[in-house]
């Protein structure tokens, strides 16, 4: 079977449609991932409160990381944020990060997260979770935070 140019460009063609697919899906993977970790923390916290259990160790280990936490934010209300508005809403649910410097922490995560392509810089120090139906403004994230 010989080849010709034109269906190397098919080739071609088709392998990037096809990674393009591949990157949506484990997107959605990711954000059908964040969701169920919200889900199973509100329940376990629901759970404490109706059966009137003290909040254990156990629910207070769910909390999700700086990353997750972020995510679930930005996936509950898919609209741009800025900083200040992701710390008073992390800080509602007690999602702050941990340590010396969390605003320091915080903004590492959303640079961090807008180079893995999981939030875009809208304009500087304004973001949004990247989803379905929106694409990437900024390539690898390379905006400064």
């Amino acid at each position: 079977m010989e080849r010709t140019a034109g269906a190397s460009i098919d080739n071609n063609a088709v392998l990037e449609g096809l990674l393009h697919r591949i990157k949506e899906t484990e997107l959605q993977i990711k954000e059908a991932q964040v969701r169920l970790k919200a889900l199973r923390i509100a329940y376990a916290e629901v759970e404490a409160l109706l059966t009137g259990a003290a909040v254990t160790e156990n629910v207070v280990d769910r909390t999700p990381g700086s990353s997750d936490a972020v995510r679930i934010v930005m996936t509950e209300n898919p609209r741009v944020w800025n900083v200040a508005e992701l710390t008073a809403e992390l800080n509602k649910r007690g999602w702050m990060p941990k340590g010396s410097n969390p605003d320091a922490t915080l903004r590492a995560t959303i640079h961090r997260l807008g180079k893995i392509g999981t939030i875009e810089v809208v304009e500087r120090g304004r973001y949004r979770i990247v989803t379905d139906s929106s694409e990437s403004a900024v390539e690898g994230g390379e905006e400064a935070i």
